[in-house]
Parts: structure tokens; C-alpha cells; sequence
């Protein structure tokens, strides 16, 4: 094998912006589920994002509210194991899986960051 067949690869479903992730869209996608073997979750990647909020939690994951330029609002993002390595200088390509987050009686959608990185260096 060489180097390029072993390098990991992430496949990407579609591209979204992050003032797109409203409730309705949630509702569509939790309409394909259950997700698993044959059926698996989509995806999303957005494009030029920044952290407008970076929180640490127990040392090992990120908890973020992603921006993009323009956009009318952040969007919560969870990034489990994140905070085990460095993260490369903003803007950043970010990819992602969505879902509800139900917390304390407030549902809110959350994106789950599956892999991000800095535009200067991935393109």
C-alpha cells in the first residue's frame, strides 16, 4: 500500500452554511434516520467558520459557537477529543454531523465536529 492509500479520508455529503441549520432542517434530517450500517448520517462540511466562543470541557473536548462571515447568528458545536491536539489558525473548514441537543428542558441543534482545518494549509 502507499502512503496515499493508508492516509485517512473523510467523505463529505454536502456543503451547508451554518445560517442554513435552523430547526426544519433538523426535522428533515432526523427524518432519515435510524442511521447505521447502510444508512449512515450525513456528513455536512461549512466553509470560512471561526470560533466566536471556545470553552475546554474536562481537558479533552471543545465546546464552540461557530460563525461564519455574515451569518445571523453562532451555531453550537461540540468537538469531542478536540482539545487533545492543537488546532490550526481560523477560518477553518469544519466537518460535521447535526443533531438535538436536549439540555436542562432546552433543546437546541448542535453540531458535532467530526474534523476541521485551517482554509491556508487544506486547499
Amino acid at each position: 500500500l502507499t502512503d496515499e492509500q493508508l492516509r485517512p479520508r473523510l467523505y463529505l455529503d454536502a456543503e451547508v452554511a451554518l445560517a442554513e441549520l435552523e430547526f426544519d432542517f433538523l426535522r428533515h434530517h432526523e427524518a432519515l434516520q435510524p442511521f447505521g450500517l447502510g444508512n449512515s448520517q450525513p456528513m455536512f462540511f461549512a466553509r470560512n467558520v471561526r470560533a466566536a466562543e471556545t470553552r475546554i470541557l474536562k481537558e479533552k473536548h471543545y465546546r464552540f459557537m461557530l460563525q461564519q462571515p455574515g451569518g445571523r447568528r453562532a451555531q453550537q458545536a461540540i468537538f469531542f477529543g478536540g482539545a487533545e491536539r492543537e488546532l490550526p489558525p481560523e477560518p477553518w473548514d469544519v466537518a460535521f454531523h447535526i443533531g438535538r441537543n436536549e439540555y436542562n428542558g432546552r433543546v437546541s441543534l448542535q453540531l458535532e465536529v467530526k474534523a476541521l482545518r485551517g482554509t491556508e494549509n487544506g486547499r
